[in-house]
């Protein structure tokens, strides 16, 4: 975004489904090795933007179900993962994660990856100078997360009470 705003977007791509005539899927990643192509090619180009997060997670298969592991930078508060944005007709400014080959870590939970970035490479990325990826050397620290989905409730606010 070349006016460095930040900005709250829809988080996905509005794209038809081959074959289905009228239907539409939410594609919320973007791979690497893709960009080129005609669905992401001119958002890549033209419309780079960071996503800021204090982590992301990762679901694996275990005996018993699917388990979340959190994955973040030990030092940091927020973790850079390189996006890319357009504007979409009656949904507003969109935006879609990108990602890439995984990094000797996370190769072992998964077989891709955000596009996560150091502090260093974040002007480069929002300048169009950075535009090859690979895994990412930077830092992460990764631990089993509790499974918010199957405890929902359990860790709701508790009611908002009333001042009068």
């Amino acid at each position: 975004m070349p006016d460095s705003t930040l900005r709250t977007m829809l988080w996905g791509f509005r794209l038809p489904i081959p074959g289905k005539q009228g239907k539409m899927r939410t594609v919320v990643n973007s791979r690497e090795d893709k960009l080129d192509g005609r669905t992401w090619n001119q958002s890549f180009r033209e419309r780079r933007c960071l996503i800021p997060a204090a982590a992301f997670y990762e679901w694996v298969e275990r005996p018993g179900g699917m388990v979340p592991f959190r994955f973040e930078r030990p030092e940091e508060e927020i973790t850079w993962i390189a996006g890319i944005w357009r504007e979409e007709e009656g949904r507003g400014e969109c935006f879609s994660m990108i990602t890439t080959e995984p990094s000797t870590m996370m190769a072992a939970v998964h077989d891709r990856m955000p596009a996560v970035l150091s502090d260093e490479q974040v002007p480069a990325y929002l300048s169009g100078e950075l535009s090859e990826f690979g895994a990412s050397s930077v830092r992460l620290i990764y631990a089993e997360a509790e499974n918010f989905l199957r405890n929902k409730g359990k860790n709701d606010p508790p009611p908002q009470l009333d001042l009068f």
